[in-house]
Protein backbone atom coordinates (compact mmCIF):
# COMPACT_ATOMS: atom_id res chain seq x y z
CA UNK A 1 0.00 0.00 0.00
CA UNK A 2 1.09 3.54 -0.68
CA UNK A 3 0.03 6.33 1.69
CA UNK A 4 -0.29 10.05 1.07
CA UNK A 5 1.89 12.55 2.89
CA UNK A 6 -0.94 14.81 4.03
CA UNK A 7 -4.36 13.28 3.25
CA UNK A 8 -4.26 10.38 5.74
CA UNK A 9 -5.39 7.92 3.08
CA UNK A 10 -4.30 5.07 0.81
CA UNK A 11 -3.28 6.64 -2.48
CA UNK A 12 -1.75 3.59 -4.13
CA UNK A 13 -2.77 -0.05 -3.87
CA UNK A 14 -0.39 -2.67 -5.23
CA UNK A 15 -1.28 -6.33 -4.84
CA UNK A 16 1.46 -8.95 -4.53
CA UNK A 17 0.46 -11.70 -7.01
CA UNK A 18 2.91 -14.61 -6.80
CA UNK A 19 0.08 -17.18 -7.16
CA UNK A 20 -1.31 -16.09 -10.50
CA UNK A 21 1.29 -16.68 -13.17
CA UNK A 22 0.20 -14.20 -15.82
CA UNK A 23 0.12 -11.25 -13.44
CA UNK A 24 3.19 -9.14 -12.84
CA UNK A 25 4.85 -9.44 -9.44
CA UNK A 26 2.85 -6.37 -8.42
CA UNK A 27 -0.50 -5.26 -9.80
CA UNK A 28 -1.55 -1.63 -9.28
CA UNK A 29 -5.32 -1.41 -8.70
CA UNK A 30 -5.54 2.08 -7.21
CA UNK A 31 -3.58 5.30 -7.70
CA UNK A 32 -3.85 8.76 -6.22
CA UNK A 33 -4.51 10.48 -9.55
CA UNK A 34 -8.28 10.32 -9.03
CA UNK A 35 -8.13 11.90 -5.56
CA UNK A 36 -7.91 10.51 -2.02
CA UNK A 37 -8.23 6.77 -1.46
CA UNK A 38 -9.72 4.61 1.32
CA UNK A 39 -9.12 6.03 4.78
CA UNK A 40 -9.48 9.69 3.80
CA UNK A 41 -11.45 11.56 6.48
CA UNK A 42 -13.73 14.57 6.16
CA UNK A 43 -14.61 16.16 9.51
CA UNK A 44 -17.80 18.18 9.89
CA UNK A 45 -16.96 20.38 12.82
CA UNK A 46 -19.59 23.12 12.94
CA UNK A 47 -23.35 23.30 12.97
CA UNK A 48 -23.42 24.90 9.52
CA UNK A 49 -22.01 21.67 8.04
CA UNK A 50 -18.60 23.05 7.01
CA UNK A 51 -16.09 20.26 6.33
CA UNK A 52 -12.41 20.34 7.20
CA UNK A 53 -10.32 19.67 4.07
CA UNK A 54 -9.02 16.11 3.92
CA UNK A 55 -5.48 17.28 3.17
CA UNK A 56 -4.75 18.97 6.54
CA UNK A 57 -2.78 16.13 8.10
CA UNK A 58 0.83 15.55 9.12
CA UNK A 59 2.62 12.19 9.25
CA UNK A 60 3.67 10.95 12.69
CA UNK A 61 6.04 8.01 13.11
CA UNK A 62 4.38 4.87 14.46
CA UNK A 63 5.67 2.91 17.48
CA UNK A 64 9.12 1.31 16.98
CA UNK A 65 8.88 -2.09 15.26
CA UNK A 66 5.21 -1.63 14.40
CA UNK A 67 3.55 -1.67 10.99
CA UNK A 68 1.49 1.42 11.68
CA UNK A 69 1.05 4.62 9.74
CA UNK A 70 -0.12 7.51 11.92
CA UNK A 71 -1.41 10.96 10.90
CA UNK A 72 -2.38 13.87 13.13
CA UNK A 73 -4.09 17.16 12.43
CA UNK A 74 -5.50 20.03 14.49
CA UNK A 75 -9.25 20.65 14.22
CA UNK A 76 -9.24 23.57 16.66
CA UNK A 77 -7.02 24.92 19.45
CA UNK A 78 -6.64 22.03 21.88
CA UNK A 79 -8.57 19.58 19.66
CA UNK A 80 -6.49 16.99 17.78
CA UNK A 81 -7.61 14.43 15.20
CA UNK A 82 -5.63 11.24 14.63
CA UNK A 83 -5.83 8.68 11.82
CA UNK A 84 -4.00 5.40 12.44
CA UNK A 85 -3.62 2.49 9.99
CA UNK A 86 -2.31 -0.79 11.42
CA UNK A 87 -1.06 -3.22 8.76
CA UNK A 88 -1.48 -6.72 10.19
CA UNK A 89 1.79 -8.64 10.19
CA UNK A 90 0.14 -12.08 10.57
CA UNK A 91 -2.79 -11.57 8.18
CA UNK A 92 -1.76 -10.76 4.62
CA UNK A 93 -3.52 -7.82 2.93
CA UNK A 94 -5.45 -6.92 6.11
CA UNK A 95 -5.47 -3.60 7.94
CA UNK A 96 -7.31 -1.93 10.81
CA UNK A 97 -7.97 1.80 10.63
CA UNK A 98 -8.91 4.01 13.57
CA UNK A 99 -9.79 7.70 13.43
CA UNK A 100 -10.16 9.60 16.69
CA UNK A 101 -10.62 13.06 18.18
CA UNK A 102 -8.96 14.09 21.45
CA UNK A 103 -10.38 17.19 23.14
CA UNK A 104 -7.78 18.88 25.36
CA UNK A 105 -9.63 22.19 25.40
CA UNK A 106 -11.90 23.48 28.15
CA UNK A 107 -15.17 23.34 26.15
CA UNK A 108 -17.11 20.50 24.46
CA UNK A 109 -16.30 20.03 20.78
CA UNK A 110 -18.91 18.86 18.19
CA UNK A 111 -17.66 16.57 15.44
CA UNK A 112 -18.98 14.19 12.78
CA UNK A 113 -16.56 12.06 10.72
CA UNK A 114 -16.95 10.77 7.17
CA UNK A 115 -14.43 8.17 5.98
CA UNK A 116 -13.87 7.14 2.38
CA UNK A 117 -14.50 3.38 2.43
CA UNK A 118 -14.63 2.37 -1.22
CA UNK A 119 -13.38 3.69 -4.54
CA UNK A 120 -13.58 1.98 -7.92
CA UNK A 121 -10.58 -0.23 -8.65
CA UNK A 122 -8.97 -0.70 -12.04
CA UNK A 123 -7.35 -3.97 -13.08
CA UNK A 124 -5.00 -3.05 -15.95
CA UNK A 125 -5.05 -6.63 -17.28
CA UNK A 126 -8.85 -6.47 -17.59
CA UNK A 127 -8.81 -2.97 -19.14
CA UNK A 128 -11.38 -1.70 -16.64
CA UNK A 129 -14.14 -4.01 -17.93
CA UNK A 130 -15.06 -5.31 -14.48
CA UNK A 131 -15.79 -2.63 -11.88
CA UNK A 132 -18.24 -3.09 -9.05
CA UNK A 133 -18.87 -1.00 -5.95
CA UNK A 134 -21.32 -2.50 -3.46
CA UNK A 135 -22.39 -2.00 0.15
CA UNK A 136 -24.64 -3.48 2.79
CA UNK A 137 -26.93 -0.70 4.03
CA UNK A 138 -29.82 -1.42 6.42
CA UNK A 139 -29.28 -5.18 5.80
CA UNK A 140 -29.76 -4.71 2.04
CA UNK A 141 -26.98 -5.21 -0.49
CA UNK A 142 -26.85 -2.29 -2.92
CA UNK A 143 -24.74 -1.52 -5.96
CA UNK A 144 -23.37 2.00 -5.64
CA UNK A 145 -24.02 3.90 -8.85
CA UNK A 146 -24.80 7.49 -9.79
CA UNK A 147 -27.04 8.49 -12.68
CA UNK A 148 -25.73 10.95 -15.24
CA UNK A 149 -25.92 14.49 -13.90
CA UNK A 150 -26.28 13.38 -10.26
CA UNK A 151 -23.34 14.42 -8.07
CA UNK A 152 -24.18 12.41 -4.94
CA UNK A 153 -26.75 10.28 -3.18
CA UNK A 154 -27.28 9.34 0.45
CA UNK A 155 -28.24 5.89 1.79
CA UNK A 156 -29.61 5.92 5.33
CA UNK A 157 -29.19 2.92 7.64
CA UNK A 158 -26.54 0.87 9.41
CA UNK A 159 -23.63 0.13 7.05
CA UNK A 160 -22.31 -3.42 7.35
CA UNK A 161 -19.54 -3.21 4.75
CA UNK A 162 -18.38 -1.51 1.56
CA UNK A 163 -16.55 -3.38 -1.19
CA UNK A 164 -14.92 -2.44 -4.49
CA UNK A 165 -14.32 -5.33 -6.89
CA UNK A 166 -12.71 -6.11 -10.18
CA UNK A 167 -13.08 -9.54 -11.74
CA UNK A 168 -10.37 -11.10 -9.55
CA UNK A 169 -9.52 -8.56 -6.81
CA UNK A 170 -11.35 -6.68 -4.10
CA UNK A 171 -11.10 -4.17 -1.28
CA UNK A 172 -13.48 -4.58 1.65
CA UNK A 173 -14.08 -2.12 4.48
CA UNK A 174 -16.15 -3.21 7.47
CA UNK A 175 -16.87 -0.64 10.20
CA UNK A 176 -16.44 -1.97 13.74
CA UNK A 177 -18.03 1.21 15.06
CA UNK A 178 -21.50 1.10 13.38
CA UNK A 179 -21.89 3.77 10.69
CA UNK A 180 -25.32 5.38 10.28
CA UNK A 181 -25.26 6.21 6.56
CA UNK A 182 -23.35 5.88 3.30
CA UNK A 183 -22.81 8.84 0.99
CA UNK A 184 -22.02 8.09 -2.67
CA UNK A 185 -20.06 10.76 -4.59
CA UNK A 186 -17.77 10.86 -7.63
CA UNK A 187 -13.98 10.75 -7.62
CA UNK A 188 -11.85 12.93 -9.90
CA UNK A 189 -12.27 10.39 -12.73
CA UNK A 190 -16.06 10.46 -12.45
CA UNK A 191 -16.31 6.98 -10.90
CA UNK A 192 -18.55 6.40 -7.83
CA UNK A 193 -17.04 6.21 -4.37
CA UNK A 194 -18.61 5.49 -0.97
CA UNK A 195 -18.15 7.45 2.27
CA UNK A 196 -19.03 6.02 5.69
CA UNK A 197 -20.81 8.56 7.88
CA UNK A 198 -21.24 8.33 11.64
CA UNK A 199 -23.68 10.32 13.81
CA UNK A 200 -22.49 13.68 15.11
CA UNK A 201 -21.11 13.55 18.66
CA UNK A 202 -20.07 16.06 21.29
CA UNK A 203 -16.59 15.33 22.64
CA UNK A 204 -16.38 16.55 26.28
CA UNK A 205 -13.22 18.29 27.53
CA UNK A 206 -10.47 15.83 28.43
CA UNK A 207 -12.03 12.93 26.51
CA UNK A 208 -11.43 11.08 23.23
CA UNK A 209 -13.87 9.60 20.72
CA UNK A 210 -12.76 6.93 18.21
CA UNK A 211 -14.20 5.20 15.12
CA UNK A 212 -12.69 1.94 13.82
CA UNK A 213 -13.01 -0.17 10.69
CA UNK A 214 -11.33 -3.31 9.37
CA UNK A 215 -10.15 -3.63 5.79
CA UNK A 216 -8.87 -6.14 3.25
CA UNK A 217 -7.21 -5.59 -0.11
CA UNK A 218 -6.26 -8.57 -2.23
CA UNK A 219 -7.43 -11.45 -4.43
CA UNK A 220 -11.11 -12.37 -4.50
CA UNK A 221 -10.19 -15.69 -2.87
CA UNK A 222 -12.94 -17.04 -0.63
CA UNK A 223 -10.49 -19.07 1.47
CA UNK A 224 -8.80 -15.83 2.58
CA UNK A 225 -12.11 -14.06 3.07
CA UNK A 226 -13.51 -16.97 5.10
CA UNK A 227 -10.59 -16.82 7.49
CA UNK A 228 -11.09 -13.06 7.91
CA UNK A 229 -14.89 -13.44 8.27
CA UNK A 230 -15.36 -11.12 5.29
CA UNK A 231 -16.76 -13.68 2.83
CA UNK A 232 -20.27 -12.19 3.06
CA UNK A 233 -19.02 -9.04 1.32
CA UNK A 234 -17.97 -10.88 -1.86
CA UNK A 235 -20.44 -11.16 -4.73
CA UNK A 236 -21.31 -14.83 -5.36
CA UNK A 237 -24.49 -14.43 -7.35
CA UNK A 238 -27.94 -15.80 -6.64
CA UNK A 239 -26.90 -19.34 -5.66
CA UNK A 240 -24.33 -18.59 -2.97
CA UNK A 241 -24.47 -21.96 -1.17
CA UNK A 242 -24.05 -23.98 -4.38
CA UNK A 243 -21.26 -21.68 -5.55
CA UNK A 244 -19.36 -22.08 -2.27
CA UNK A 245 -19.71 -25.89 -2.40
CA UNK A 246 -18.44 -26.02 -5.98
CA UNK A 247 -15.56 -23.66 -5.16
CA UNK A 248 -14.55 -25.87 -2.23
CA UNK A 249 -14.78 -29.04 -4.33
CA UNK A 250 -12.74 -27.51 -7.15
CA UNK A 251 -10.04 -26.28 -4.77
CA UNK A 252 -9.86 -29.73 -3.14
CA UNK A 253 -9.55 -31.49 -6.51
CA UNK A 254 -6.86 -29.01 -7.56
CA UNK A 255 -4.94 -29.89 -4.40
CA UNK A 256 -5.23 -33.61 -5.22
CA UNK A 257 -4.28 -33.43 -8.91
CA UNK A 258 -2.10 -30.27 -8.77
CA UNK A 259 -3.78 -29.04 -11.95
CA UNK A 260 -6.76 -26.78 -12.24
CA UNK A 261 -7.57 -28.13 -15.71
CA UNK A 262 -7.57 -31.74 -14.48
CA UNK A 263 -9.75 -30.66 -11.56
CA UNK A 264 -12.31 -29.22 -14.02
CA UNK A 265 -12.32 -32.50 -15.99
CA UNK A 266 -12.82 -34.62 -12.86
CA UNK A 267 -15.50 -32.27 -11.49
CA UNK A 268 -17.37 -32.46 -14.82
CA UNK A 269 -17.35 -36.27 -14.71
CA UNK A 270 -18.48 -36.35 -11.06
CA UNK A 271 -21.35 -33.95 -11.73
CA UNK A 272 -22.33 -35.94 -14.82
CA UNK A 273 -22.52 -39.12 -12.72
CA UNK A 274 -24.44 -37.27 -10.01
CA UNK A 275 -27.11 -36.20 -12.49
CA UNK A 276 -27.19 -39.53 -14.34
CA UNK A 277 -30.54 -40.60 -12.80
CA UNK A 278 -32.15 -37.37 -14.00
CA UNK A 279 -30.58 -37.78 -17.42
CA UNK A 280 -31.83 -41.37 -17.64
CA UNK A 281 -35.37 -40.24 -16.76
CA UNK A 282 -35.21 -37.52 -19.40
CA UNK A 283 -33.96 -39.90 -22.10
CA UNK A 284 -36.56 -42.50 -21.14
CA UNK A 285 -39.26 -39.87 -21.65
CA UNK A 286 -37.75 -38.97 -25.02
CA UNK A 287 -37.82 -42.62 -26.06
CA UNK A 288 -41.48 -42.98 -25.05
CA UNK A 289 -42.29 -39.85 -27.03
CA UNK A 290 -40.50 -41.36 -30.02
CA UNK A 291 -42.61 -44.55 -29.78
CA UNK A 292 -45.76 -42.41 -29.79
CA UNK A 293 -44.78 -40.61 -32.99
CA UNK A 294 -46.87 -42.82 -35.37
CA UNK A 295 -50.02 -42.21 -33.31
CA UNK A 296 -49.27 -38.49 -33.10
CA UNK A 297 -48.86 -38.42 -36.88
CA UNK A 298 -52.27 -40.05 -37.29
CA UNK A 299 -53.82 -37.39 -35.04
CA UNK A 300 -52.26 -34.64 -37.16
CA UNK A 301 -53.69 -36.15 -40.34
CA UNK A 302 -57.12 -36.79 -38.80
CA UNK A 303 -57.55 -33.29 -37.34
CA UNK A 304 -55.27 -31.29 -39.64
CA UNK A 305 -57.85 -28.49 -39.87
CA UNK A 306 -58.30 -28.27 -36.09
CA UNK A 307 -54.98 -27.54 -34.26
CA UNK A 308 -56.79 -27.18 -30.92
CA UNK A 309 -58.25 -30.69 -31.26
CA UNK A 310 -54.80 -32.06 -32.13
CA UNK A 311 -53.39 -30.68 -28.86
CA UNK A 312 -56.33 -32.04 -26.83
CA UNK A 313 -56.04 -35.53 -28.33
CA UNK A 314 -52.25 -35.48 -27.94
CA UNK A 315 -52.60 -34.69 -24.21
CA UNK A 316 -55.05 -37.59 -23.84
CA UNK A 317 -52.52 -39.85 -25.55
CA UNK A 318 -49.73 -38.70 -23.22
CA UNK A 319 -51.95 -39.30 -20.20
CA UNK A 320 -52.96 -42.77 -21.43
CA UNK A 321 -49.31 -43.83 -21.83
CA UNK A 322 -48.13 -41.96 -18.70
CA UNK A 323 -45.79 -39.71 -20.60
CA UNK A 324 -44.93 -36.19 -19.45
CA UNK A 325 -44.14 -34.12 -22.57
CA UNK A 326 -42.09 -31.76 -20.39
CA UNK A 327 -40.20 -34.61 -18.71
CA UNK A 328 -37.26 -34.15 -21.04
CA UNK A 329 -36.84 -30.50 -20.00
CA UNK A 330 -37.20 -30.94 -16.23
CA UNK A 331 -33.67 -32.35 -15.59
CA UNK A 332 -32.15 -29.42 -17.48
CA UNK A 333 -34.17 -26.92 -15.43
CA UNK A 334 -33.04 -28.61 -12.19
CA UNK A 335 -29.41 -28.29 -13.30
CA UNK A 336 -29.64 -24.59 -14.20
CA UNK A 337 -28.69 -23.34 -10.69
CA UNK A 338 -25.61 -25.55 -10.92
CA UNK A 339 -24.63 -24.13 -14.30
CA UNK A 340 -25.09 -20.57 -13.03
CA UNK A 341 -23.01 -21.31 -9.93
CA UNK A 342 -20.26 -22.88 -12.06
CA UNK A 343 -20.28 -19.78 -14.25
CA UNK A 344 -19.49 -17.75 -11.11
CA UNK A 345 -16.78 -20.17 -9.97
CA UNK A 346 -15.00 -20.71 -13.29
CA UNK A 347 -15.60 -17.22 -14.64
CA UNK A 348 -14.22 -15.33 -11.61
CA UNK A 349 -11.72 -17.61 -9.85
CA UNK A 350 -8.32 -15.91 -9.50
CA UNK A 351 -6.71 -19.38 -9.35
CA UNK A 352 -7.46 -19.84 -13.06
CA UNK A 353 -5.34 -16.83 -13.92
CA UNK A 354 -2.22 -18.22 -15.57
CA UNK A 355 -3.19 -21.87 -14.96
CA UNK A 356 -2.07 -24.15 -17.83
CA UNK A 357 -3.84 -27.23 -19.16
CA UNK A 358 -2.58 -29.25 -22.13
CA UNK A 359 -2.23 -26.69 -24.97
CA UNK A 360 -4.20 -23.99 -23.13
CA UNK A 361 -1.83 -21.43 -21.64
CA UNK A 362 -4.31 -19.55 -19.46
CA UNK A 363 -7.63 -21.00 -18.24
CA UNK A 364 -8.80 -17.50 -17.27
CA UNK A 365 -8.57 -16.27 -20.88
CA UNK A 366 -9.90 -17.51 -24.25
CA UNK A 367 -7.83 -20.49 -25.46
CA UNK A 368 -6.38 -18.80 -28.62
CA UNK A 369 -5.16 -22.21 -29.79
CA UNK A 370 -4.94 -21.40 -33.50
CA UNK A 371 -2.84 -18.32 -34.41
CA UNK A 372 -4.02 -16.42 -37.48
CA UNK A 373 -1.77 -14.73 -40.06
CA UNK A 374 -3.69 -11.46 -39.61
CA UNK A 375 -5.92 -9.81 -37.04
CA UNK A 376 -9.60 -10.18 -37.93
CA UNK A 377 -12.53 -8.08 -36.64
CA UNK A 378 -14.39 -9.73 -33.71
CA UNK A 379 -11.95 -12.67 -33.85
CA UNK A 380 -8.54 -11.16 -33.08
CA UNK A 381 -5.15 -12.58 -33.93
CA UNK A 382 -5.96 -16.16 -32.92
CA UNK A 383 -8.90 -18.53 -33.27
CA UNK A 384 -10.51 -19.87 -30.09
CA UNK A 385 -11.04 -23.56 -30.81
CA UNK A 386 -12.90 -24.69 -27.67
CA UNK A 387 -16.08 -22.61 -28.28
CA UNK A 388 -16.25 -23.95 -31.85
CA UNK A 389 -15.85 -27.54 -30.64
CA UNK A 390 -18.50 -26.90 -27.99
CA UNK A 391 -20.92 -25.57 -30.63
CA UNK A 392 -20.29 -28.63 -32.83
CA UNK A 393 -20.99 -30.97 -29.91
CA UNK A 394 -24.22 -29.10 -29.09
CA UNK A 395 -25.28 -29.46 -32.74
CA UNK A 396 -24.67 -33.23 -32.53
CA UNK A 397 -26.67 -33.43 -29.30
CA UNK A 398 -29.51 -31.53 -30.95
CA UNK A 399 -29.56 -33.89 -33.95
CA UNK A 400 -29.70 -36.93 -31.66
CA UNK A 401 -32.56 -35.45 -29.64
CA UNK A 402 -34.73 -34.61 -32.66
CA UNK A 403 -34.09 -37.79 -34.64
CA UNK A 404 -37.27 -39.67 -35.63
CA UNK A 405 -39.72 -37.14 -34.19
CA UNK A 406 -43.01 -36.31 -35.90
CA UNK A 407 -43.52 -32.57 -35.64
CA UNK A 408 -46.42 -30.18 -36.09
CA UNK A 409 -45.96 -27.11 -38.28
CA UNK A 410 -45.41 -25.01 -35.16
CA UNK A 411 -42.82 -27.45 -33.81
CA UNK A 412 -41.01 -27.43 -37.17
CA UNK A 413 -40.68 -23.65 -36.95
CA UNK A 414 -39.37 -24.00 -33.38
CA UNK A 415 -36.87 -26.63 -34.49
CA UNK A 416 -35.59 -24.32 -37.23
CA UNK A 417 -35.02 -21.66 -34.58
CA UNK A 418 -33.29 -24.15 -32.25
CA UNK A 419 -30.87 -25.05 -35.03
CA UNK A 420 -29.23 -21.68 -34.46
CA UNK A 421 -28.69 -22.35 -30.73
CA UNK A 422 -25.27 -24.05 -31.13
CA UNK A 423 -24.13 -21.11 -33.25
CA UNK A 424 -25.50 -18.65 -30.68
CA UNK A 425 -23.84 -20.44 -27.76
CA UNK A 426 -20.56 -20.66 -29.66
CA UNK A 427 -20.66 -16.88 -30.18
CA UNK A 428 -21.66 -16.22 -26.54
CA UNK A 429 -18.84 -18.40 -25.19
CA UNK A 430 -16.23 -17.28 -27.72
CA UNK A 431 -14.59 -14.62 -25.53
CA UNK A 432 -15.25 -16.30 -22.15
CA UNK A 433 -12.49 -17.88 -20.01
CA UNK A 434 -11.34 -21.18 -21.50
CA UNK A 435 -11.79 -22.91 -18.12
CA UNK A 436 -15.53 -22.22 -18.28
CA UNK A 437 -15.76 -23.26 -21.96
CA UNK A 438 -13.77 -26.41 -21.16
CA UNK A 439 -16.39 -27.41 -18.57
CA UNK A 440 -19.31 -26.78 -20.95
CA UNK A 441 -17.60 -28.69 -23.78
CA UNK A 442 -16.82 -31.67 -21.54
CA UNK A 443 -20.31 -31.64 -20.03
CA UNK A 444 -21.93 -31.61 -23.50
CA UNK A 445 -19.62 -34.40 -24.70
CA UNK A 446 -20.42 -36.49 -21.62
CA UNK A 447 -24.15 -35.95 -22.21
CA UNK A 448 -23.89 -36.97 -25.89
CA UNK A 449 -22.03 -40.19 -25.03
CA UNK A 450 -24.46 -40.94 -22.21
CA UNK A 451 -27.44 -40.23 -24.48
CA UNK A 452 -26.11 -42.57 -27.17
CA UNK A 453 -25.55 -45.44 -24.69
CA UNK A 454 -28.87 -45.04 -22.87
CA UNK A 455 -30.97 -44.76 -26.04
CA UNK A 456 -29.26 -47.83 -27.50
CA UNK A 457 -30.02 -49.75 -24.31
CA UNK A 458 -33.67 -48.61 -24.31
CA UNK A 459 -34.02 -49.60 -27.96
Amino acid sequence: MGFSENSASITELKIQTPTYQVDPAELTLLTGHEGPGPGAVAWTTREDGAVMAWDRWGVVAGPPGSQEVVYRGELAPGVTAESRCDLHARAQNVFTWTVSVANRSSVPYPVQPKVLAGRSLHDPLEHGRYRLLRASVADKIQTLTLKTGIASRRLEGAVGWVTAQTKYYTTIVQPKTPASALVVTRDAAGQPQGWLEWPAVMVPPGETRAWTFKGYAGPLDYRFLDALQLDHAASLGAFTTITRLLQTALNWLTGVFHSYGTAIVVLTLLLGLLFSPLTFTSLKTMKKMELLQPELKQLQERYKKDPKRINEEAMKLYKQHRVNPLGGCLPLLLQMPLFIALYQVLGRSPELRGAHFLLIKDLAAPDALLPLPATLPLVGSALNVLPLAMGAMMFLQQRMSSKGKVLTDEQRVQQQVFKFMPLLFGAMFYALPSGLVLYWFLNTTFTVVQQHLVLRKLT
